[in-house]
């Protein structure tokens, strides 16, 4: 008998610890599952916020010296058709040493490239010429320059306008 009260004591011991244990456990788990997903949760809008601005300032980055084209492209020197091209390789020189383009240039209506290092060249089967004959400025993924076939470039690109008609 007295072993059988002991069994059963120990057994009532074993359920009075066992089971708060058990729901301490169970909690934890609970727990740690509602931090793991709030853990997630805040990594990813932080992670999204983080993507946003980097491609806020790469935009940025394309975006100023497509705007520095465009403002060139609006000048009386670079658009007029009765300036010498002389005068406008000159004004193209000052212009890539101010916005550290590595080369720039004017292309004819034809498609003939004509640089401010003294390159002609056949662009107009690019995209982004057919695109500023159309009357959009824009941006080229990379490609492979024509000049120097060990280099990808990105062109920018601007339609010219004199008198209201693209030259």
């Amino acid at each position: 008998e007295f072993n059988i009260m002991k069994k059963a004591n120990g057994m009532n011991a074993a359920v009075i610890i066992g089971v708060p244990i058990l729901i301490f456990c169970i909690m934890c788990a609970w727990y740690v599952s509602v931090l793991n997903s709030l853990l997630i949760s805040e990594t990813e809008m932080h992670l999204m916020e983080v993507a946003q601005k980097g491609a806020d300032s790469i935009g940025y980055k394309f975006e100023k010296p497509l705007q520095m084209l465009l403002d060139l492209a609006a000048e009386g020197t670079i658009s007029d058709t009765a300036v010498a091209m002389e005068s406008k390789i000159n004004r193209l020189n000052r212009s890539a040493e101010q916005s550290g383009f590595f080369r720039i240039g004017l292309v004819s209506p034809l498609g003939n490239l004509e640089t401010n290092d003294g390159h002609e060249i056949y662009v107009g089967d690019r995209a982004y010429f057919l695109s500023a004959i159309k009357g959009k400025a824009g941006i080229s993924d990379p490609l492979r320059d024509r000049i120097d076939p060990d280099r990808d470039v990105i062109v920018y690109s601007a339609p010219l306008y004199s008198a209201g008609k693209i030259t």
